[in-house]
Order: C-alpha cells, then sequence, then structure tokens
C-alpha cells in the first residue's frame, strides 16, 4: 500500500489497484485505456465538485481494484448531501455521454454511459448502492439484497434477450463476486 497526504487528505493506493491497472494495460486497446481513464476522471470529478459545493469534505482517497472510493466523516455529510454526491459521478458521466455523441464519438459516447451506468447498479460499494442506503436510509444488509435481486434480474434479462455471450456472463459473475466479498 502506497500512503501519502495532500492538502488534510489522505491518499492511499491499494496494491489491488496497481493489479487491476497492470491487467487493463496487457489486455486493452491503448486507445480505449485513455478513454476510460478520462471516462473516471469525470466521473470523480464529478463527485468532487459536487462536494466541495456542498462543503463536504474528503478525508481519505482510496485508489482499490473497485475503483476509487472518497471518505468523508459521516457528521459533516447530511443524507441529501451525501446522495447528491454520490450521483454526481454518474451525473458527469452521463453528460460526457451525450457531449461525446453529439460530437460523434461513439467510443467516448458508449465508455461514459457504461462507466455511468454500471455505477448505479445498486452494489453497496458503488454509488447506486451507496446512494439507494443514503437516500432511503436502509441498512447495508438491506443493500445487499437489493444487489442480488437485481443480480438475478439482470441475469434472467441477458438470458431472455439472447445477448448471453461469454463475456456478458462473465461480468454478471464478477458482478455477484464482487457484491459478495465486498459486502462482508
Amino acid at each position: 500500500m502506497i500512503k501519502f497526504s495532500v492538502l488534510d487528505t489522505v491518499i492511499i493506493f491499494d496494491f489491488s489497484f496497481l493489479a487491476a491497472m497492470a491487467l487493463v494495460f496487457l489486455y486493452c486497446v491503448p486507445e480505449t485505456i485513455c478513454i476510460a481513464a478520462c471516462a473516471c476522471m469525470f466521473h470523480e470529478l464529478g463527485h468532487i465538485i459536487a462536494a466541495l459545493s456542498l462543503g463536504v469534505k474528503i478525508n481519505r482517497v482510496v485508489f482499490w481494484a473497485g475503483g476509487i472510493r472518497m471518505i468523508a466523516p459521516p457528521s459533516l455529510a447530511s443524507y441529501s448531501r451525501e446522495t447528491i454526491v454520490l450521483l454526481s459521478g454518474p451525473a458527469a458521466n452521463m453528460l460526457i455521454a451525450a457531449l461525446m455523441a453529439f460530437a460523434g464519438n461513439d467510443t467516448a459516447a458508449g465508455i461514459n454511459l457504461a462507466v455511468g451506468l454500471f455505477n448505479l447498479f445498486p452494489y453497496s460499494n458503488l454509488d447506486g448502492g451507496a446512494a439507494l442506503r443514503s437516500a432511503l436510509h436502509l441498512r447495508a444488509g438491506t443493500v445487499h439484497a437489493i444487489a442480488l435481486v437485481f443480480t438475478v434480474l439482470l441475469s434472467a434479462f441477458i438470458a431472455a434477450s439472447g445477448i448471453a455471450s461469454p463475456g456478458v456472463w462473465l461480468t454478471v459473475f464478477l458482478l455477484i463476486v464482487f457484491e459478495i466479498f465486498y459486502s462482508c
């Protein structure tokens, strides 16, 4: 783990983040990596701009295999402010996707749309699950149950729609593993 501070904010790079990045660089096209990195940057900027606008201080930023997690003290963020900050990342991706589609860059539009939609999934460690927990004042176990139902429904939709390829099923499997492993 690499750990340092910038303006009273602790920045942590977990080993899992470095391992995930190594795999991405091994198996992805360089142009796609650049677009995906920009999509992630816009996503996190959406969170940061919302947090700063609402007066929410970020104590820690953790880079891990599941992405980037920003941590603020619970006493500084009301449920409504927390929900707004959580949904601002996917909203930024949706805005960039619309702008890229308008500009004719379908690859950048698609990647931003995918990043935004993926982060809205109701998994505890994604923005969607955390926003659901915050907005509805739910316990983590309830969000976990919602995520499992969502995964079953997503799997049924994929099977019924005929878009079931090995890559799609691998993605669903990884979502299930992600939720079970990181919800505990």
